[in-house]
């Protein structure tokens, strides 16, 4: 594996799909103040479309202060999100997570001070959430504080 198969955005995660899908879920519940837009398993999906593929799900959240802070700016700023994690199971049966760096928020060039902060306050959470979501029980992979309770993220 290349260090470009393994990043801060992508990573692969000790539980299968749906507990890895499960334990970030919950990380966002603890949280407070997200909104969980949909969860969708994209295998069922494909399966309707006739094909068969392993397992692989989307959690799709936001948070509504944030969205309100960023449409404020410029509503453009707001075709990067929702947030959506995906986690999959690849060929040899090993479970990836990724989703898109909060950098993509205004395409990484906006120097606004409220995108610098939306980013900044996302790119540390969710990235704790991953960690959370792919350690084997009872571990954490970071040691990031996660911040207050809905207020930062």
């Amino acid at each position: 594996m290349s260090d470009r198969d393994v990043s801060r955005w992508r990573r692969t995660s000790v539980h299968d799909v749906a507990t890895t899908i499960d334990r970030l879920e919950s990380a966002v519940a603890e949280f407070g103040g997200i909104k969980r837009i949909a969860r969708v398993d994209q295998a069922e999906v494909a399966r309707l479309g006739g094909a068969r593929v392993a397992p692989a799900e989307v959690l799709i959240i936001e948070n509504p202060g944030l969205v309100a802070e960023l449409a404020a700016v410029d509503p453009e700023l707001l075709s990067e999100l929702p947030i959506r994690v995906f986690a999959w199971q690849d060929a040899e049966g090993q479970t990836w997570v990724r989703t898109a760096p909060p950098s993509r928020i205004g395409d990484g060039d906006s120097d606004h001070p409220e995108v610098q902060e939306v980013r900044a306050a996302i790119d540390r959470i969710l990235g704790g959430w991953l960690d959370l979501a792919v350690a084997a029980d009872g571990e954490r992979s970071c040691d990031r504080d996660l911040g207050h309770r809905g207020e930062d993220w």
